[in-house]
């Protein structure tokens, strides 16, 4: 179906493709000139009990009937002129696009840099407006080709109030209402009439852009009389470091900026409870603070009066399982029952904390033992016990231990190595419950150890372990040692820290 929009948008289109920008009236597609917005202001349906009608005395003066005390705010109006309007004027070179934007119709202009150079100005005029602080907002129809920085000023006394730019190849982006979406570009105030310095403005666009500028409408929006609001503002802090197992506290720092008091403070906490865990359970209280389901933390804070700031604490613990460099997120917002808080803005907040875990040392120990491959009945059997740290750190309280070796080999300390002893193990083979003197004491199993104290990295020592073979021994049997080296420090590659010995 062939609508007027796509009738608008094929004009447009094939205009801005062209280049052409001749000079046409609106009257044609709008018949006869409507005199019926210019300073007209209509009540917006937030509170329909109180609507009433609006009498123009004359164009640009505005009579307000009396509203009923209700106790309350004024009720906000809304001042509007459209491109067609008599309250709107035009200088220089534009084009009316019918069937299109607000009221059927808007117009556009060329960049002044392709127009020969010359500026084309549109203006919106705002008479007699009543006293307070308004919004001004406008409206158009986006289209590709038009302006990314079309510049709105806004005129007060012959001088700039406000300047604006607005990405007209986007639809506005804002409030909704008579019947269109508008853009906020600024807050003016007008003052009393009384002062002498006028109670009007004007919203000029011009084509000082990088492309086609449209003008469309123009509002203003009466804001309350007396606006009530609360402006609140929270953050969190926490370490920025914590290691597993580690108590961890929050600080939540909450303020109420105002003007007004806030009532029904409440702050909302989330945190992971794969990292955390809270320090009280869910039906105990953590000072004004419980938990809400599996991973959100609820505080209430009551009403909180304006100009008042509060810090809530909050214990966590670092589970153990949280693993190492990875980094802890939390955060939260807080929110009030009333007044609305107009600047959100600062109501939020988040912390974040790096699971640290203490780096042990490490060195890398390798342990070899050099021995004859065969021996005979009560002759010598000679160990080389050859260790060395690969490092990077040093071997704290490093030693090579013997354990439990065979039973076919005596120990001879006068020739083995200084550093290295023999401990005897001793086991009870008997004991009496009845008489605790009645027992014997028989050794079980015997072990050496070498002690070399600390090694530095990238050294490595020697020592050698002598013996005397049993002549009982059968002959063929298999003598068989397993020597395993041990320090306080980690060995990151404990596979080279033991040597199986075996002799026939």
């Amino acid at each position: 179906m062939f609508t007027y929009r796509s009738f608008a948008v094929l004009t447009l289109s094939l205009m801005l493709a062209q280049g052409i920008a001749p000079s046409v009236s609106a009257s044609p597609f709008r018949g006869k000139e409507k005199p019926v917005s210019s300073g007209i202001m209509k009540t917006v349906l937030e509170k329909p009990e109180y609507k009433s009608a609006v009498s123009i005395m004359e164009e640009g003066t505005i009579s307000i009937p009396s509203l009923p005390d209700h106790g309350g705010p004024s009720l906000p109006f809304i001042n509007t002129v459209d491109d067609g309007d008599n309250s709107f004027r035009v200088r220089g070179r534009w084009t009316v696009v019918p069937f299109a934007g607000w009221q059927s119709d808007f117009r556009f202009a060329p960049p002044k840099k392709a127009y020969m150079r010359k500026t084309a100005k549109a203006v919106w005029s705002f008479k007699n407006l009543q006293p307070g602080e308004y919004d001004v907002f406008v409206t158009w129809d986006a289209f590709p080709g038009l302006a990314t920085d079309a510049p709105f000023n806004i005129i007060k006394n012959r001088e700039i109030i406000s300047h604006t730019v607005v990405n007209q190849s986007k639809p506005p982006i804002g409030e909704v209402f008579l019947g269109r979406t508008w853009q906020r570009i600024s807050q003016i105030n007008i003052g009393d009439v009384s002062s002498n310095r006028g109670n009007g403005i004007r919203v000029q666009l011009t084509n000082e852009a990088n492309s086609y500028v449209a003008a469309d409408g123009v509002a203003l929006k009466l804001r309350e009389s007396f606006p009530q609001n609360a402006d609140l503002s929270f953050s969190i802090k926490a370490p920025q470091e914590a290691e597993p197992g580690e108590k961890l506290q929050y600080m939540l720092s909450a303020s109420n900026n105002g003007p007004s008091n806030a009532q029904d403070v409440e702050i909302n906490l989330t945190y992971n409870p794969i990292f955390l865990e809270p320090l009280f359970d869910q039906l105990e209280e953590g000072g004004n603070c419980k938990i809400n389901g599996s991973s959100t933390i609820v505080c209430t804070l009551g009403d909180m009066p304006a100009g008042v700031a509060t810090g809530t604490p909050l214990m966590f613990s670092v589970k153990e399982a949280a693993p190492c460099g990875e980094t802890i997120y939390t955060n939260g917002y807080i929110k009030a029952d009333k007044p609305v808080d107009l600047q959100p803005g600062n109501n939020f907040g988040y912390a974040q904390t790096l699971v640290e875990c203490e780096e042990s040392e490490e060195a890398d120990l390798s342990l070899q033992v050099i021995h004859d491959y065969d021996t005979t009945l009560g002759g010598r059997l000679k160990y080389e016990v050859d260790l060395s740290n690969a490092g990077p750190d040093t071997s704290d309280n490093t030693k090579v231990i013997l354990s439990n070796y065979s039973k076919l080999l005596r120990f001879d300390a006068e020739v083995s190595d200084g550093r290295c002893e023999e401990i005897v193990i001793e086991s009870f083979l008997h004991y009496s419950e009845e008489d605790l003197n009645d027992k014997e004491v028989g050794s079980s199993s015997n072990t050496i150890i070498c002690n070399f104290g600390d090694m530095e990295p990238n050294t490595g020592i020697t020592a050698s372990l002598m013996f005397y073979v049993d002549r009982e021994a059968e002959c063929g049997s298999t003598i068989r040692n397993l020597f395993e080296s041990d320090s306080d420090t980690n060995d990151p590659d404990p596979s080279n820290n033991n040597v199986d010995t075996k002799v026939i």
